[in-house]
Parts: structure tokens; C-alpha cells; sequence
């Protein structure tokens, strides 16, 4: 697990900081900091882009070619005095309205601060507990299908989607025209750097992103939405880990890029707004520094994980409304029309060699319904009261301090993100009870799923939250006859405290027993698959191909984990006749192995793919079953038991040419 954190660390930290040198960001700001991960991603991805088309190798050796360049770069404009501001008179500075009211700002800040770390703390230490000795993998088959894509990176040295994303671990059929692969990029290079596991480096990318990405960027979005009240950023960020419903009840579903593009929202709508507004008090030009920041941060959020791209631009719209209508001016509509231009071509040059494939990558997902609907009472109520599908406890208390939270918005005229909010609810509700056109349409980002919808809440619950507590500490602050400031330190420490005792403490025991129950159940890479899978590299050559069961175990870790070949890698979502006609054979295979000997297409399909071994595992996914029965598989004269350990099974298929053994 080390290894993995320092190849984590190395890829998600060096990249990026070498980027905002080069754009002359400064260091000093949390803004900054919030931004290098994504910027990170979005450097490595745009050297494998490059990369693959002049037809060389992506590997270690071309990302440090690059950003030494970039470094080398950075270095020669050290001189230049100017330094691009990304956002930091609202972050970082404070406004003269007298000493005292410094001096407040000041202490505010340190608290703020101070809660920000708290914050992360807990969010490392829930996923400590929930993990809990069963840190092998990210659980869940959508956590197998990253896996196989990192190691397909690695293999191919490549992010052709062609050649990453496809049915067979040969990679002769693709499954996808289009998909967006910059968080395997990453996770490729952070194993080559360390001598880490593709596993391992996933789960450690889930646990960076979520407990300290998305509260880092959660406090400074909530600075630009409330610069005049810092405290309210200090709370947001501990509100961010005491939410059940993101990122924790995502962790079920094993996807890890969903995790780390959520995580990318706050800031890349923070920096969106720096580059497209201006301060009140005088209007100044975006430089270009901060233009390319923004494209940046929005070409890492789309190559991440697109699903949040439609929610950035309504975010950032609807911002950019609310300053003109406080400000009763269109002109600053108008001055924003070319910055937004600006970022909008940076991110079309970043993205040039993948965007003819984006609309068709969009068409093929299209007929992805991920929706289990309810009824328009049971949606609402789970909706209002924060409750998980994985979680039989709803989180009232935290969902009333949002509400708190958004009446004292709407009391202070800053209707921007209560909006958002509604439209989010808006939305989730409709696709849970709705099967129309309109929800159709509008749930296309989110594969159709509310659930996936319903995470979004993880952008409005902690800063509304935050709002209201902060809120509270101003009243309780200005009780009784103490210096003020030691009234307002009392009072937060007070507010504080209560927070995490009933909500905090609430979300860290529900998140600690959904994380352990998903790495129980869901994360079916077992020591004994372990060792199956170490057992078959050491007697298969590297051309056998392993029979298992359409991943329903996990079968298709042995691949990224162990460089074996199993028969199914990822079903084709797309209408190439040949690659569905090659699944189809392989499903025909599995359903069939039990007939080997018997079953005259099932020996021919065994030679085909060169089939030498049968995987078993009794364990499975939940909602999964079983394609092969063991006590069919035990029958068969042809299939020779050969490893055995616990729930997992190794058959030896014998040729089918040969004559069976008794």
C-alpha cells in the first residue's frame, strides 16, 4: 500500500505543480492546490494523446520527458514579476473594513482552516476503519472493468480507446467507440512509478479524491460563494465527510473515475468563475494564464469522467446570472463572452484527437437505463431525507441544516446555488419515477441512473450545511460579555463539537459499515483468488486463456493483477457485428464448458481461443449468479481439477482430442 501512495502521490502532485509554476499560479493559495490533481490528469492524458498520434510509447519515460520540458519552461519565465491571481482576493486575502473586522477575518480564517484538516482527517480515517484489512481491490465489477483498463494501458502503452477498451484481453474487439480514459492514464503511470498493483493505486486514487480533493475543493468553492463569511468554508469541508450518500455510497459500485470526476467539480467551477468574472468593485481582464488554468481544469473534468460536464456549465451559468442580477448589469454577460471563449478553444486544442468520437461515444450511451424506478413518495422521501439505497438510515438532521442553509441564502439574495440545488432534485426525481422522453433525455449524462444523479446532492449538502452552522456560531458568538473573538472561537468549537458528535459521528459509523460490508461482499479479489491467480501464472504460458464466468467473481482482475488472459474482458456496447458475434461465441463457450467431449462447438471454441483452464470462484457479486455449475464442472472427465482453496476452482482442460480420463 505504500508503494501505491508514493506512485499516487508522485503522478497526481508533480505533473500539476509543474503546470501552475508554469502558469505563474501561486503556491500560497489552496486554490492553487485544489487545482494540481487536475491539472495533473489532464497533463498525463495530453501526453498519451500525443503520444499515440505520432506512434510512440506512453510510458514513464515520455511523461518525464514532458514535464521536465515543462519544468525547463517554467524556469526560463521565472523572472517575469507578474503572477496570474486564481481567485485569491477571495480566498486568501482579507478585506479592510477596520481592524477589528480584520482581526475577526483573521481569526475566522485560522478556524476555517483548522476545521478544513478535520476534515480530511476523518474522511482518512473512516476509510481506515471501513477498509478494515481488505485493501486488495476497489469492490464491485465496475471496479474489475477499470483495472482491466489500466493494465490494457500498460500493455499497450496506449489510450487508443480501440486498444484499452475492449471484449477480449488480446485486444482484437473493441467494446466502445468512445470513453474517457485520463484517470487510467494516471493510475498506468502511478504503477509503473512505484512497482505498485493496478488494485491497489485504484483504491488509493478513490481515497485521495474523496477525502481530499473533494473537501479541499468544497472549502474553496464555498470562500467564492460566501467570501464575506470564511467560516462557512471551514464548516462545508466537515459537513463533506459526514455525508453518507457521496462518496461513500458510490464506493459500492466500484467506479472509481466517478469518484475522482465529482471530486473535480468544486474547483473547476471555482476557476470557471475567476476567469469569466470580475470583482465588483472594478473590472479587470483575465489574464492568460488563468484561461488556460480553467481549460485545464475543464478538459480534466470531461476526460475524467464527462457525466459532470453538464453540471459544471448550468453551475458556472448560473453564478454568472446571479452577479448581473446583483449588479443590475448585462455587461457583465458580455465580458464574459470572450474568456468563455478562450477556455472553450483551449479545451477543443487539448482535446482534438479524441472529440470526433465523443458524439458517438454519446450515442452508445444512449440505451444505458441504470434507473430502478420508485414511486413518486418513496423517491421523494429518500431524496429529502439523504437515504442510500446500501444504508437503511437516513440522515434527517443533516438534510434539515441544508434547508437552514438554503433559507438563509435565499434571506441573503444569493439564489445561484439554491437553484442548482432544486434543479438537481428536479432532475433525480424525474428519472426515478419517470420513464418519458424528457427524462429520457435529460438523464443521458448519468447513464439514466438516479442514483448516480442523486450524488450530485454532495455539491449543495455541505456547503448549505455549512452555511447554516456558520450561521449558528455568529448568533451564539454574540452571547454574553467575553472579548469577541474569544467569544467567536468558543462558539465554534462549541458548534463544532455538537456537529461531529450527532451528524459527524452518525455519517462515520453508517459510512464505516457500508465501506466494510462493500469490501466484504463486493471486492472479490480474496487471498485465495490471489493465490489462484498467482498458481495459474506460474503454470500457464502466457497464450492460455482461462474460461471464467462473465466477471461475475472478479475473474477478470487475474488479468491486471497477474497478466493472464480470461476468456471475458468487457461485453460490447456498441453495434460492430463482429465483436458481438465474438461474445456471443464466448458466451456460448462458458454456458457450455460442462459439455466438452459432448458438445462439438464448445471443443471447436475451446481450440479457437486457445482455452486451457476453467476459474471458479463460489463467491460472487451481488445480483450476480452463476453462468457454470461447479457440480457439472466436477463431472466432466475433460476438466481436471487442479487448484483448490477455499471458494476457487482451477480446471485443467484437458484436449478435447484426446481421449477423456476416467
Amino acid at each position: 500500500m505504500l508503494r501505491a501512495c508514493a506512485g499516487t502521490a508522485a503522478v497526481l502532485v508533480v505533473p500539476g505543480a509543474v503546470v501552475a509554476w508554469l502558469l505563474r499560479l501561486r503556491f500560497r493559495t489552496l486554490a492553487t492546490w485544489a487545482a494540481i490533481p487536475a491539472f495533473s490528469l489532464a497533463t498525463v492524458f495530453v501526453v498519451a494523446e500525443a503520444v499515440d498520434l505520432v506512434g510512440l510509447s506512453f510510458d514513464v519515460a515520455t511523461v518525464s520527458v514532458v514535464v521536465g520540458a515543462l519544468a525547463a519552461l517554467a524556469f526560463a519565465r521565472r523572472h517575469r514579476t507578474r503572477r496570474a491571481e486564481l481567485l485569491a482576493d477571495a480566498i486568501d486575502e482579507t478585506r479592510s473594513r477596520g481592524v477589528a473586522d480584520d482581526s475577526r477575518d483573521v481569526v475566522a480564517k485560522r478556524i476555517a482552516l483548522s476545521l478544513l484538516l478535520l476534515a480530511i482527517a476523518g474522511g482518512i480515517l473512516i476509510w481506515v476503519r471501513g477498509v478494515d484489512g481488505h485493501a486488495l481491490v476497489p469492490p464491485e465489477v465496475d471496479a474489475s472493468n477499470h483495472g482491466f483498463f489500466v493494465a490494457r494501458v500498460l500493455d499497450s502503452s496506449s489510450v487508443d480507446v480501440s486498444k484499452v477498451v475492449v471484449s477480449d484481453a488480446t485486444g482484437t474487439y473493441r467494446s466502445a467507440s468512445f470513453y474517457p480514459l485520463g484517470a487510467h492514464a494516471s493510475a498506468a503511470v502511478a504503477v509503473r512509478v512505484a512497482g505498485a498493483d493496478v488494485g491497489r493505486v485504484l483504491l488509493v486514487f478513490d481515497i485521495v479524491f474523496a477525502s481530499v480533493v473533494l473537501p479541499l475543493g468544497m472549502f474553496v468553492l464555498a470562500r467564492m460563494l460566501a467570501r464575506d463569511a470564511p467560516l462557512v468554508a471551514g464548516f462545508t469541508a466537515l459537513a463533506v465527510p459526514a455525508l453518507v450518500l457521496f462518496p461513500y455510497g458510490s464506493i459500492g459500485y466500484g467506479d472509481v473515475p466517478l469518484v475522482m470526476g465529482m471530486a473535480l467539480v468544486p474547483i473547476t467551477v471555482v476557476v470557471a468563475m475567476s476567469v469569466l468574472t470580475t470583482e465588483e468593485e472594478g473590472a479587470r481582464r483575465p489574464s492568460v494564464e488563468s484561461v488556460i488554468a480553467a481549460g485545464i481544469l475543464l478538459f480534466a473534468a470531461i476526460v475524467v469522467h464527462t457525466s459532470q460536464l453538464p453540471l459544471i456549465l448550468v453551475l458556472v451559468g448560473l453564478l454568472v446570472l446571479e452577479r448581473a442580477w446583483r449588479a443590475r448589469s448585462a455587461r457583465i454577460l458580455r465580458t464574459c463572452l470572450v474568456p468563455g471563449l478562450g477556455v472553450g478553444v483551449v479545451v477543443v486544442v487539448l482535446f482534438a484527437p479524441t472529440l470526433r468520437m465523443l458524439v458517438t461515444g454519446v450515442s452508445e450511451r444512449s440505451s444505458i437505463f441504470l434507473t430502478t424506478h420508485l414511486s413518486v413518495r418513496s423517491a421523494v422521501g429518500r431524496i429529502l431525507s439523504l437515504q442510500i439505497p446500501q444504508s437503511p438510515t437516513p440522515q434527517v438532521l443533516l438534510a434539515v441544516l441544508a434547508l437552514v442553509g438554503v433559507a438563509v441564502r435565499v434571506w441573503h439574495r444569493r439564489p445561484a446555488w439554491v437553484i442548482g440545488y432544486a434543479l438537481v432534485l428536479g432532475v433525480t426525481l424525474l428519472v426515478w419515477v419517470s420513464n418519458g422522453s424528457l427524462s429520457n433525455a435529460v438523464g443521458l449524462p448519468w447513464y439514466h441512473s438516479s442514483a448516480r444523479l442523486s450524488f450530485n446532492q454532495a455539491f449543495f449538502v455541505p456547503f448549505f450545511a455549512g452555511v447554516a452552522l456558520a450561521f449558528l456560531v455568529d448568533g451564539v458568538s454574540r452571547l454574553g460579555k467575553a472579548n469577541a473573538l474569544n467569544r467567536l472561537v468558543v462558539a465554534s468549537v462549541l458548534v463544532a463539537l455538537v456537529f461531529s458528535t450527532t451528524v459527524g459521528y452518525h455519517g462515520y459509523r453508517a459510512s464505516t459499515r457500508l465501506l466494510r460490508r462493500s469490501f466484504k461482499v463486493d471486492a472479490r479479489v480474496t487471498h485465495e483468488s490471489e493465490a489462484a491467480f498467482a498458481w495459474l501464472r506460474e503454470h500457464s504460458s502466457r497464450s492460455d486463456v482461462v474460461v471464467n464466468d462473465v466477471n461475475a467473481d472478479g475473474s477478470l482482475w487475474m488479468y491486471a493483477l497477474e497478466g493472464l488472459h480470461p476468456l471475458f474482458a468487457v461485453g460490447p456496447i456498441f453495434s460492430d457485428r463482429a465483436a458481438v458475434a465474438d461474445w456471443n461465441d464466448r458466451k456460448y463457450l462458458v454456458e457450455h464448458i460442462n459439455q466438452l467431449g459432448i458438445d462439438r462447438h464448445t471443443d471447436e471454441l475451446v481450440r479457437r481461443y486457445d482455452a486451457r483452464w476453467v476459474y471458479f470462484d463460489e463467491q460472487l457479486f451481488s445480483l450476480f449468479h452463476h453462468t457454470m455449475r461447479l457440480d457439472a464442472l466436477r463431472r466432466n472427465g475433460r476438466l481436471q481439477l487442479a487448484f483448490e482453496r477455499g471458494t476457487v476452482h482451477v480446471f485443467r482442460i484437458v484436449d478435447p482430442s484426446a481421449p477423456a480420463s476416467n
